[in-house]
């Protein structure tokens, strides 16, 4: 009895190891892939105006996304079995049909809707998502610029919910690489708009407007694959005006962990200066930008001191241009 449930057990980890090595040389594939598109993107964009492409800022993604593939190495075996495992629990079971695979790709790219507007939406997800948006250029190496607890917490939000319900963990696993991947070619200039794939897919040009920081722009297009989220919950933003990516306020380094680390430090600073519980609560969780009351007066004070100035840009005081005054508030809470 002990010698059948000995065998059985190896088995089993015979069959996952399999399973485990067949994504591991998917990956090897993915990422070799990516390697030489991004050399190809830094050769014609150098081509075309060397100033303007960033190496240092390439460099810098590079070696987040490099610690992340070392990451996924050793969690995503892990992963794998754990959400095998899970899917066992699940009281459902959809089986791995055509029909259960457009269920499901539809359900994926719907949670990550739901998902990325959360970590614009709320502070604490946003130190995890701010990284893959402090970089001020756009192409395909900017990608691979994503915070290392990403695989962690999407397992936790995304990968073991579908497989709970009682989804394929295989499935899931295909499905949700195959919105990364397509992630990864959104993350260009390359490619200008593509016609009539605009009114339903997530392109570059819809991307390109996700990743700006002009007023007009800030949270929109956060479909994966899919832009019809974005149309139907009113978050959907043409791409109209010549964006300029980063943050809102620039972190100015192309230093790995200044880069990873950033919006936590800042959060951090926030923490130990609330003065209860509940304001900490709300630094925590509530939008990036959140002020308390003592900290919008201050922020009101300085904008008003710095209004009573000539407003160069419409040629009237600043008081009475309520535009321009919103928009030194704004200034003053980022600094």
């Amino acid at each position: 009895m002990q010698n059948s449930i000995i065998n059985g057990l190896f088995v089993v980890l015979a069959w996952h190891h399999e399973k485990i090595e067949c994504m591991q040389t998917l990956n090897l594939i993915q990422y070799s892939s990516f390697a030489i598109i991004i050399f190809v993107e830094a050769v014609l964009r150098i081509r075309h105006d060397m100033h303007e492409y960033k190496v240092k800022d390439t460099f810098a993604n590079i070696s987040i996304g490099a610690v992340n593939i070392f990451i996924g190495v050793f969690l995503k075996g892990a992963i794998l079995i754990l959400l095998v495992d899970l899917q066992k629990l699940s009281l459902f079971s959809f089986g791995t049909s055509f029909t259960t695979c457009i269920i499901l790709f539809l359900l994926s790219d719907l949670i990550h809707y739901g998902i990325h507007y959360l970590e614009h939406k709320s502070r604490f997800f946003w130190a995890i998502h701010s990284v893959h948006h402090s970089s001020e250029s756009y192409n395909f190496s900017v990608a691979l610029r994503t915070a290392h607890t990403n695989c962690l917490y999407k397992f936790f939000f995304y990968e073991a919910p579908l497989c709970l319900l009682g989804f394929d963990a295989y499935q899931v696993l295909l499905i949700h690489g195959i919105i990364l991947v397509c992630g990864f070619f959104q993350h260009t200039e390359l490619i200008k708009k593509l016609g009539w794939l605009e009114y339903f897919l997530n392109t570059p040009s819809h991307h390109r407007v996700h990743h700006a920081s002009n007023e007009k722009y800030i949270d929109k297009n956060f479909g994966g694959i899919l832009i019809i989220w974005d149309k139907m919950f009113g978050t959907f933003q043409v791409e109209d005006e010549k964006p300029v990516y980063g943050l809102t306020k620039p972190i100015k380094t192309y230093n790995p962990f200044r880069i990873v680390l950033h919006e936590w430090t800042t959060l951090v600073k926030d923490l130990l200066k609330s003065k209860s519980i509940k304001e900490g609560f709300s630094y925590i969780f509530n939008p990036p930008g959140w002020r308390s009351m003592d900290e919008q007066k201050i922020t009101e004070q300085k904008a008003s001191t710095a209004g009573k100035r000539n407003c160069k840009k419409c040629g009237q005081c600043s008081l009475s241009c309520v535009s321009h005054l919103k928009k030194l508030e704004r200034s003053f809470a980022l600094s």
